[in-house]
């Protein structure tokens, strides 16, 4: 993973003027990657025993960090 992260790297700065118009679509496709890999990786310890007590309670801060995200995306999107 450490050799394709240099190698994306590479790319984009060599394709960085040919890639201006795309560059919001990739940086879109990346950010919804992330949220899968972490929503992914959350789901499944909400639902064991442990954690069924703090189910809402972590529900919500995934949705006050939504909220967050997308306030800072429109207060910074000047």
């Amino acid at each position: 993973s450490s050799l394709a992260a240099i190698a994306g790297g590479l790319t984009a700065f060599v394709f960085t003027n040919v890639s201006q118009i795309t560059t919001p679509l990739f940086l879109a496709f990346a950010a919804g990657m992330f949220i899968y890999i972490s929503v992914a990786d959350l789901i499944p310890e909400l639902h064991s025993q442990y954690l069924r007590d703090t189910r809402w309670h972590q529900a919500g801060l995934f949705l006050v960090g939504i909220i967050v995200v997308w306030i800072l995306g429109f207060y910074l999107h000047a």
